[in-house]
This record gives C-alpha cells, structure tokens and sequence, in this order.
C-alpha cells in the first residue's frame, strides 16, 4: 500500500505551497482510480484545505469525470477542464 508514503511525502511539499494557492492533483495520466486512490484524493484534498490551498484536479478523464460524480466528489474540488485553467491557475 502506497497511500501513506504519497501523503507523506505530497503534504510535505504543501507546506512549502503559499496559503491561498492551488494545490493540484494531475491526473491526465490516470486511466483508473480504485477505492483507495479516491481516499487518496479526498485525504489530499483535506490536507491542502488545511494548509490553505485551494484543491483542484486537471486532466480527469470521461470514466474520473464519472467516477467523481457518482461518489460526489467532484464538489470537494476546483475541476479544471484545459490546459489554459491549469495554466491560469498555476501563473496566479
């Protein structure tokens, strides 16, 4: 199980992420998440709310975009859509 070592090591670099910022999750090269992939995402997201960043996700395919929808999850996150948002929000 490498969940625990990513959030190690991902909430060891937001601390290092100004507060106000968008932390993001990449997944344009995700093709598929299991159960403990979106606990992942959602412990994630609760972490960079805590440090002050605003959590967001880019590159989600068709099956994330359902995927997230069906569990409800897309409401806990900024969902970006091109890469002219994830440009936009990573030049502010």
């Amino acid at each position: 199980n490498e969940a625990p070592m990513i959030r190690e090591q991902v909430v060891e670099k937001m601390a290092g992420i100004a507060r106000g910022r968008s932390f993001v999750l990449d997944l344009s090269q995700v093709s598929l998440v299991s159960s403990m992939g979106l606990g992942t995402c959602v412990d994630l997201r609760n972490c960079a709310e805590k440090a002050g960043l605003q959590p967001t996700v880019y590159g989600m395919n068709r099956h994330l975009t359902d995927l997230f929808h069906l569990m409800r999850i897309e409401r806990l996150f900024n969902i970006l859509k091109t890469s002219h948002e994830l440009d936009k929000v990573l030049a502010s």
